[in-house]
């Protein structure tokens, strides 16, 4: 569709005329409007950030439920449950004093520390062959001069290191013992353990007849005898061996376990298969 353009220009063309016959009458109309001054913009601020309430906490809001739930209770009558006196004994104000063991003998004698290795013989201490339970018990002292402590050193040397050697772990149950400790076990007045000469002792797992036969065959002794209690022995069952030593002297007495008067090998074997054990 084609706009005429002439037709729509004529009407735009009168009107400007128009303003024109007019335009100073407009104006004046325009300058007597009374202008209204507009208040200047204050600067912009930064606003501040509203502060942030914190939350209360879950377990204060508990605690006071809790609290109201029991002065709710507090005006409600208490059930207690009825508890039986227990009857307490007074502490006494006495102290328990504790057992100390009595030694029979210090641990320093005649220069040598009894705890340490014997030279010649160090499977074995002197403490272990004057030890003596029954002593300590009793409170008696247990302790040799310095001759029998030489004697019983020896007796280390030549018996019970050999023995060890050969069969292992030796327990001695009683080296020496003084006059009191003699009378105490009731042993006799001429005991070769007065003099520090001699020792009791046994092998465990080792039967005291191969023991027994070993020395026989092997060492130098003066006495040796099978001991234990009285019923044991009877019964064929003795748990120990005694040897005693000496320098001079040594005679190779075996004594029966029974009679006590000298015997052979034959006759200790013989006693031992009546018993039917060579324990």
């Amino acid at each position: 569709m084609k706009i005429k353009w002439k037709l729509i220009k004529k009407p735009f063309n009168f009107l400007f005329k128009l303003f024109r016959a007019h335009e100073k009458e407009i104006d004046s109309i325009l300058l007597d409007i009374p202008q209204v001054e507009v208040p200047p913009t204050p600067p912009h601020k930064p606003s501040k950030k509203p502060k942030t309430v914190k939350k209360p906490k879950t377990v204060k809001k508990k605690k006071k439920i809790i609290k109201k739930e029991v002065d709710k209770n507090k005006n409600a009558p208490s059930k207690k449950k009825k508890v039986k006196p227990i009857d307490k004994k007074p502490k006494s104000s006495v102290k328990k004093e504790k057992k100390v063991e009595f030694k029979c003998f210090p641990d320093v004698l005649y220069g040598y520390n009894v705890y340490d290795k014997i030279k010649g013989a160090p499977n074995f201490t002197i403490h272990e062959l004057l030890y003596s339970e029954t002593a300590s018990e009793n409170k008696l002292s247990n302790i040799p001069t310095k001759d029998e402590l030489k004697k019983l050193i020896l007796l280390a040397r030549k018996v019970l290191q050999p023995i060890r050697n050969k069969f292992g772990r030796v327990i001695v149950t009683s080296g020496y013992r003084s006059i009191l400790l003699c009378k105490l076990v009731g042993s006799n007045k001429n005991s070769n353990h007065i003099r520090g000469e001699a020792a009791d002792f046994f092998v465990p797992g080792v039967k005291l007849i191969i023991i027994l036969r070993w020395i026989v065959r092997n060492l130098e002794y003066r006495e040796l005898i099978l001991e234990g209690s009285r019923e044991k022995v009877k019964d064929h069952h003795p748990t120990i061996i005694h040897c005693a030593y000496r320098t001079n002297g040594n005679i190779k007495k075996l004594k029966h376990p029974i009679t006590f008067k000298p015997t052979n090998l034959n006759e200790i074997e013989k006693y031992f298969r009546e018993g039917q054990d060579g324990r």
